[in-house]
């Protein structure tokens, strides 16, 4: 694997970690500082919506040459946040603290969406960017799995709370800007065109007017995950309140489950990968469609419990095919524009489902899963009819 590559994804590494240690027990942390549920809902709603803003100014600003300096730039800002967040716990100072998650939420956001174009400057392939998701979530669950082993306990004369992982997640994030900064992306500018183009999201945006393919893209992975979101955007606070999980109990099934789903992801990626697209999508969204409608019907505990396990088992698997083929339908500049653009609508989505979940499980946790199988359903139908528009296209090409 080319050393630069192996470098922008040990950048990823450190920024995972930097999450899972930040973001693995954040609602909790909120609520220690006197947030209420509704309160964190909203918070959380607004920070996917204020994504989708910041997504497309920053798509209009950067391009791949300066896409080194953007991250770095952001990184650091947002090592600022978290840092600021560690001295204002308990500082009764609310609404900076709302402030500065928002902020936190949204660069966090736009790290993310940076990396696989950088390592399209590099190299391009449909498991590489699986395997860029792969390799985040592993190291998030397994800094989330390490948070809850320690917590609670004395290391040094030092208390292990839930603000002790805000400063973990800082220096993580401080390692990671450092090997960013040892990264030399620069050698392969001189394939960039240096056209500069402010309005390529907007031009991108035009063109997708008469392209089905990606316009059913789209609205199946804003769908997908409102459908998602919906019963998992509050997750910590739905088994601690409503299955009396314990914190460390929950920390356990969690992070189990999102290792799980990564070893599977990994495993189906590189075998078991099925030659028949639709059946690979039925496994992901049928499966949900069929559990949410029985968790529905039954209002039953059990259910619901087995409706989430088979949402975590299956989440981080398939990305090779329900993104990758759409993501690298295009090229160069084109390519980080969609790459945006599909962040855009997924934090979209989010927003929604976070919202949803919040005021849904206000009201009867069954509700919940009926949300979420409606928009399941409209994410399968538009998942089945992209396939069909996508084997049409390959075929005419050959």
């Amino acid at each position: 694997m080319n050393k630069e590559i192996k470098k922008i994804l040990l950048v990823l590494a450190f920024a995972s970690l930097s999450s899972g240690m930040m973001y693995g027990f954040q609602k909790l942390w909120m609520q220690e500082n006197n947030l209420t549920v509704a309160t964190i809902g909203t918070v959380f709603s607004i920070c996917s919506l204020l994504s989708v803003s910041v997504i497309f100014l920053c798509s209009n600003i950067i391009n791949q040459t300066k896409l080194k300096k953007f991250e770095l730039g952001i990184m650091v800002i947002k090592l600022v946040c978290i840092t600021s967040l560690f001295f204002l716990n308990n500082s009764g100072h609310n609404i900076l603290i709302k402030f500065l998650i928002m902020i936190d939420y949204i660069l966090d956001v736009e790290i993310y969406t940076c990396i696989y174009p950088m390592l399209t400057l590099i190299n391009k392939n449909d498991k590489l960017y699986a395997r860029k998701d792969l390799i985040y979530k592993f190291l998030y669950y397994f800094a989330f799995l390490i948070a809850g082993f320690i917590l609670g306990k004395k290391i040094f004369n030092i208390k292990i709370n839930y603000n002790f992982f805000v400063f973990a997640s800082a220096l993580s994030l401080l390692i990671a800007i450092i090997i960013l900064i040892k990264t030399n992306l620069e050698q392969y500018y001189g394939k960039i065109k240096s056209k500069k183009d402010k309005q390529l999201l907007i031009e991108l945006v035009s063109k997708l007017k008469g392209d089905k393919i990606s316009i059913f893209y789209l609205i199946a992975h804003i769908t997908g995950l409102i459908s998602y979101y919906s019963i998992l955007g509050l997750l910590a606070i739905i088994f601690i309140n409503y299955f009396n999980f314990s914190t460390s109990s929950y920390s356990l099934f969690n992070t189990l489950m999102g290792i799980l789903a990564v070893i599977i992801g990994s495993i189906i990626l590189e075998k078991l990968t099925f030659k028949n697209d639709y059946l690979n999508v039925f496994v992901k969204f049928g499966g949900r469609v069929v559990i949410y409608l029985l968790a529905f019907i039954i209002n039953n505990k059990v259910v619901y419990l087995l409706a989430f396990i088979y949402t975590l088992f299956f989440a981080e698997s398939y990305v090779h095919i329900i993104d990758a083929p759409y993501i690298n339908r295009y090229e160069g500049k084109y390519q980080l524009a969609f790459c945006n653009l599909k962040e855009m609508c997924g934090y979209l989505g989010r927003s929604i489902g976070v919202y949803l979940c919040g005021l849904l499980f206000t009201i009867n946790i069954r509700m919940n899963f009926a949300v979420a199988f409606i928009f399941c359903l409209i994410n399968l139908v538009f998942r089945y009819l992209d396939i069909n528009l996508r084997k049409k296209e390959e075929n005419d090409r050959k």
